[in-house]
């Protein structure tokens, strides 16, 4: 168990947040790692906003305003920022809006090791799996039945990702690295083999009247070539 899943099972119904008022912001933190802040950002608020607690997004946190103290660390909002931090806020803070379980549901962390973060939030109604891979390279895990209920898929809500059982059982999630997804595990949906079987006829049926035009038009052609021919060499 590491510092995050300590924080995380802690944070039940504590205000959770990253920047503060006073305190230095988290883009001077990353800027001195030598990281990318639109990537870490877009990392740390999908945990934020998915774990338990009532979280709290500072002023700035939204475009990565840099600083270590007053006044540099609470500048004048640029209306120039980026707008892909801001969309990715404004989705998860719907998402939890509208999800029970992502604001009180249970907690259980499935995997937290070398920057390789995966857990689950859950409550009677839903189940969601959050994995953050926050490593220099592809992870991948392999989660049970027992975990997300046999017959499910994982569906991704921000890099589109499907994750259907395997032949083993299992649900195995594959993770570029700096990506974090939000998976909501759902009954498999079934082809409609209603909708294929019409869709099918259809295009039978659209074939045969191509081939009875091109039939009819090669008639025409003929008949008229043999009308053609009468009138030149009349009896």
């Amino acid at each position: 168990m590491t510092d995050v899943t300590t924080i995380m099972e802690q944070s039940k119904n504590n205000l959770i947040q990253v920047d503060s008022l006073t305190g230095s912001r988290f883009t001077a933190d990353i800027v001195a790692e030598n990281g990318f802040p639109p990537t870490r950002w877009t990392l740390l608020l999908t945990q934020l906003l998915t774990m338990p607690g009532i979280p709290v997004v500072q002023y700035g946190s939204e475009s990565a305003m840099n600083g270590t103290e007053l006044d540099e660390s609470h500048q004048i909002l640029d209306m120039a920022v980026d707008k892909e931090l801001v969309d990715h806020i404004t989705n998860l803070t719907s998402l939890r809006n509208s999800s029970e379980a992502l604001r009180t549901g249970e907690l259980e962390v499935l995997h937290d090791e070398d920057g390789w973060l995966v857990y689950k939030r859950s409550n009677n109604e839903e189940s969601w799996i959050v994995a953050i891979n926050n490593a220099s390279s592809t992870k991948s895990i392999n989660l049970s039945a027992d975990v997300i209920g046999q017959g499910q898929e994982l569906r991704g809500l921000f890099e589109s990702d499907i994750i259907r059982q395997g032949d083993n059982g299992d649900y195995r999630i594959t993770q570029d690295r700096e990506i974090a997804e939000v998976f909501h595990v759902t009954e498999e949906s079934k082809l409609n083999s209603a909708y294929i079987a019409t869709l099918v006829v259809m295009y039978v049926v659209f074939m045969m009247f191509l081939w009875f035009v091109w039939r009819k038009g090669k008639q025409r052609k003929a008949d008229a070539a043999k009308q053609s021919t009468v009138e030149k060499n009349p009896k």
